[in-house]
């Protein structure tokens, strides 16, 4: 009875990475590694799923925010038109996906090419930037997320390795 009490004391009392015969199962410079390693795992996850969401809301200002054509001019021809500083074109997702016109109200313009041209270029570039940040929003939230899935597995298992 008393070798069995002096047996499981010494177990519950070795120190981690240890077993019972109090020698270290790896050797302390991989320990100290392997949780430097994991801190910036920890790191890189978290910065991964908080640059995410910065990029997910850009995506979505670029894709549905109209963009704006300065200096347009209305109703007539180009010598007595009525001059308008901004002309507000339709949202980027429409111009591209959809191809919609840009026309004021239905109306016929004086600079109605100038319009449209300008509206379409500005539509493309602004939807093709929204692209660009959502699909780099979106990979850095999967990595992220991948990173917590490793990360909860290995606390699970107690491995600690990677």
């Amino acid at each position: 009875m008393r070798r069995m009490r002096q047996a499981t004391s010494r177990v519950a009392l070795a120190r981690p990475g240890t077993w019972r015969s109090s020698k270290p199962t790896a050797p302390l410079p991989t320990l100290i590694d392997m949780r430097t390693s994991s801190g910036a795992h920890d790191r890189l996850r978290w910065a991964f799923l908080h640059v995410s969401w910065p990029l997910l809301v850009l995506m979505t200002w670029f894709m549905f925010h109209n963009p704006t054509v300065h200096g347009v001019l209305l109703n007539g021809n180009d010598y007595d038109a009525t001059y308008v500083g901004d002309w507000t074109c339709l949202a980027p997702y429409d111009i591209t996906l959809f191809h919609v016109s840009n026309e004021y109200g239905g109306d016929e313009v004086a600079d109605s090419a100038y319009a449209r041209s300008q509206c379409d270029a500005a539509g493309h570039e602004s939807f093709a930037m929204g692209a660009a940040a959502g699909v780099a929003g979106a990979a850095c939230l999967i990595y992220g997320v991948v990173l917590h899935g490793r990360r909860r597995r290995e606390a699970i298992n107690g491995t600690g390795q990677r």
